[in-house]
């Protein structure tokens, strides 16, 4: 169903000069956020990054203290707690162990053959380890501290549970947001840094991830 009331003058009023947010305009809309967003893109209407979503305003937890749910996730608490070590190391098959060059070679034609590489044109292409570009000095074996778990629903209500890079909603992906820090420093947990997205598109942060700081440091969110 078309919605023929998202004309250009209608979105650069709310969402410009009222400066309403997406998930608003589509509740008073009643139109999707999705199509609210599709039609800001046909009108050339840029939405707003996040940290222009934040100037002006003040965290609606600024000077509170956590939540008594909040506490009762800290820590051992956390029903995620120990979860992650467990998964990702001790209880991964892989864990120790590398693959051989052949079965690297193996993979990489994989993904060329499926075009989910541009192959040669990568610029990782044929690089393992410390070679490739998204080297962190193995940062991914490293534990969330305990403020992550904290601010991670936070992060995921202040981008209404919205991919911020596909824009599929909760309901869409049947589960809740994984929150991605930009900057890959899981220590580094101000919301500036962090952002939702769904399981496929934080899959894809995986590989060259200086492209991905710098994308998602000048992205423009759903908000």
């Amino acid at each position: 169903m078309k919605c023929s009331i998202l004309s250009k003058e209608y979105l650069i009023n709310n969402y410009i000069e009222q400066k309403k947010s997406i998930p608003i305009i589509s509740k008073e809309s009643g139109c999707s956020q999705g199509s609210v967003y599709n039609y800001m893109k046909k009108y050339n209407i840029l939405s707003r990054s996040l940290s222009e979503s934040h100037i002006g305003s003040v965290g609606s937890w600024k000077g509170k203290k956590n939540p008594d749910h909040s506490a009762r996730m800290k820590g051992q608490g956390n029903p995620a707690f120990g979860a992650y070590k467990n998964h990702s190391k001790e209880k991964n098959p892989m864990f120790g162990k590398q693959h051989t060059i052949e079965t690297k070679q193996k993979i990489s034609q994989t993904k060329v053959e499926r075009k989910s590489s541009a192959g040669e044109n990568n610029s990782n292409y044929g690089k393992y380890g410390k070679e490739s570009s998204g080297w962190r000095g193995g940062v991914s074996l490293e534990e969330y501290p305990s403020e992550f778990w904290r601010i991670r629903p936070l992060i995921r209500q202040r981008d209404n549970n919205i991919c911020q890079e596909c824009g599929k909603s909760k309901t869409e992906n049947n589960q809740d947001m994984d929150v991605h820090h930009i900057d890959y420093n899981k220590t580094n947990n101000n919301s500036i840094n962090l952002i939702c997205l769904c399981k496929v598109c934080h899959g894809k942060t995986n590989g060259d991830k200086r492209h991905w700081i710098k994308h998602f440091n000048r992205k423009e969110i759903y908000v």
